[in-house]
């Protein structure tokens, strides 16, 4: 028994020594960017008055110009549509900024919605949540010159709020990123983010948007992510993990709105219909039994203790190294104290989720 959760102890570190390698590898060719390309930011929101705020003061201070930027209210029962047309009242902003409405309901019948009505060539899109970096679009629509890329994804961190939970939510969208950017480095790609994203308009079009997958709450991002690879092929998608183009979003102020946001992003797993997304899900739920199930060696004494205290210091460790890493390149930095609380509850947070994405009710901006 404790010589298999040596092995696994020396297993999990080489895997993610490995991540860590994926990581560092960038695209060696970055051209440059195209001035005369059309581009246009889609933003769906919904109930986000206390957020639209800093997003607008966010779109306004990119760089790159002409573009145009879409806001598009589902819904939103809050008044948030009428202060962004009150705003753009009093500014007269240099850039074209509408609001328009969601003809469906939910986010991807927004987003559809706002690429009908863009004029760009380039779609970005980004969440009412999030900040947005001064040279976003420099550092996605460069690689657009390459004709074969229809899809450039790029990394979404959680801003430090302070406090412990802060520094949880930022330690494990660090795995998250990681995760992520192997997927896309080995050809199989599961997974991207919204908030920060961008496509070819056309590359939309053909593969009919969310066509087939309307009826589920969320994957916005991924499910379009997988139509777009399996039409133009693996490398048509990229992600770009350079700091200058991370967007920051909102951390989620309690256990309980984490937990739920978290259940409904795993809670998709079974509808992509591909092995390589069915490991991505088992893989670290079954890991994190093992971690668990460890503390059972503390009772077997000698040996076994042995073996608990090196897999656990292994664990902390190696997570300390590669997720501190990631961390570091994205220009944030977390205290060992922070890497180590969270290595160990970790796993009682992994459980959790899968608890909630069985059991618990999927609610997403006021609905199931």
């Amino acid at each position: 028994m404790a010589i298999f959760y040596l092995l696994i102890g020396i297993l999990y570190v080489i895997a993610l020594l490995q991540l860590s390698f994926i990581w560092n590898k960038q695209k060696e060719v970055r051209p440059k960017v195209n001035l005369n390309r059309k581009v246009s930011i889609l933003i769906p929101f919904r109930n986000e008055l206390v957020n639209l705020q800093n997003i607008l003061d966010s779109v306004l201070s990119i760089s790159f110009s002409p573009y145009e930027v879409l806001f598009i209210d589902d819904q939103s029962q809050d008044g948030g549509g009428q202060f962004v047309k009150d705003f753009l009242k009093k500014i007269n902003p240099r850039i074209p900024i509408k609001v328009i409405s969601n003809r469906g309901m939910g986010k991807k019948a927004a987003i559809d919605s706002g690429v009908k009505k863009a004029g760009g060539e380039i779609i970005f899109t980004t969440d009412a949540d999030c900040i947005l970096p001064e040279n976003w679009i420099e550092e996605k629509l460069r690689f657009f010159e390459d004709s074969g890329i229809q899809m450039v994804a790029g990394p979404v961190m959680t801003k430090d709020d302070k406090g412990f939970f802060s520094s949880f939510q930022q330690i494990e969208w660090a795995s998250i990123l990681l995760v992520t950017k192997a997927g896309f480095e080995i050809g199989s790609p599961i997974m991207c983010s919204a908030a920060n994203m961008a496509y070819r308009k056309s590359a939309f079009i053909e593969v009919e948007g969310y066509r087939g997958n309307e009826h589920v709450m969320t994957g916005d991002d991924e499910f379009l992510l997988k139509k777009i690879v399996k039409k133009f092929g693996a490398k048509s998608a990229i992600y770009v993990n350079d700091y200058k183009g991370l967007v920051y979003t909102q951390p989620q102020d309690s256990w309980e709105g984490l937990l739920a946001q978290r259940s409904r992003w795993t809670s998709k797993w079974r509808m992509h219909g591909n092995l390589s997304h069915l490991l991505s899900a088992v893989i670290p739920v079954l890991l994190q039994l093992v971690f668990l199930s460890s503390w059972m060696l503390l009772f077997q004494g000698g040996f076994s203790m042995l073996v608990f205290l090196f897999l656990w210091a292994v664990k902390i460790g190696a997570e300390w190294l590669v997720l501190g890493k990631v961390l570091c390149e994205l220009r944030i930095h977390q205290r060992f104290a922070n890497f180590l609380v969270t290595s160990v509850i970790h796993p009682f947070f992994v459980i959790g989720t899968v608890t909630a994405t069985f059991f618990g009710e999927k609610k997403w901006k006021g609905r199931v």
